[in-house]
């Protein structure tokens, strides 16, 4: 996908929401103030996650398309299955 394809917000019943957005040309998971990563494309739809705060490490982020090759949902790891929440700007495919 195009780093476009992936942007939106992604939700876990467990973990609340997790939003992915575009800085500087590249993709940005924000789940909270505390914990924000740059997403380094890794392979396919797989990227890792470099968390910006110290000391937080790494992790990787799998985004998983539907039928219509669209983002569907993204797997954290460590934290789960998230599920794409689509507006009704999203619609199209």
């Amino acid at each position: 996908l195009q780093l476009q394809g992936y942007e939106g917000t992604y939700e876990s019943e467990l973990y609340g929401p997790a939003h992915i957005s575009i800085e500087g040309g590249r993709l940005v998971l924000t789940y909270s103030p505390q914990y924000v990563a740059d997403l380094e494309h890794w392979h396919h739809d797989t990227f890792r996650a470099v968390w910006r705060r110290p000391g937080a490490g790494r992790s990787f982020v799998t985004f998983t398309l539907d039928s219509r090759a669209r983002s569907a949902e993204l797997n954290w790891e460590g934290f789960g299955e998230f599920d794409r929440k689509r507006d009704s700007t999203q619609t199209g495919g």
